[in-house]
């Protein structure tokens, strides 16, 4: 639940544990080593693609923002928490393993940043090109057999859209 620590909501040492009741294996990784959780990734599918069935992967991370709009992590969490687990952000390991291998610099990272900018600005262009969706649209695209209360407001949306 939110703002409770996982140690509040299972006496299970860990989550991978957990999957030992349903008779699958249960991976712990460090969910901000990118290597680590690649190398586990891997390892799960190889498993499960050799016939053997699921694996559960628990990726140890930190959520640093909030759980929502209403959430205020500095209830729960202190300063030092936030930053000592910045040091260990997984943007910023890569980026320095990489770096280290002589395979990424800052200008390449400002030419992605640049090219992904551009393509997030191309398609928010296109998107607001597109024709505004109905309400009774939306409902009857989500929904592939509409339930009769959703009929129903299918119903009152297009005589209000009519109108």
């Amino acid at each position: 639940g939110i703002s409770v620590p996982r140690e509040l909501q299972s006496k299970a040492g860990t989550l991978a544990q957990k999957a030992a009741a349903a008779g699958i294996p249960g991976i712990q990784v460090d969910g901000m080593d990118p290597l680590a959780l690649y190398e586990a990734a891997k390892l799960a599918r190889e498993y499960t693609m050799a016939g053997n069935g699921p694996v559960v992967i628990e990726t140890l991370c930190y959520r640093f923002g909030a759980h929502t709009l209403s959430d205020d992590p500095t209830r729960y969490r202190s300063q030092e928490e936030v930053d000592g687990w910045l040091a260990k952000d997984f943007l910023i390991r890569m980026r320095t393993y990489l770096g280290e291998k002589g395979l990424w610099n800052e200008d390449m990272e400002q030419d992605v940043i640049d090219a992904t900018t551009k393509e997030v600005n191309e398609a928010l262009d296109l998107a607001d090109k597109e024709p505004k969706m109905k309400v009774s649209q939306l409902l009857k695209n989500v929904y592939e057999v509409p339930t009769p209360r959703i009929q129903k407001e299918i119903k009152m949306y297009e005589a209000k859209e009519e109108n």
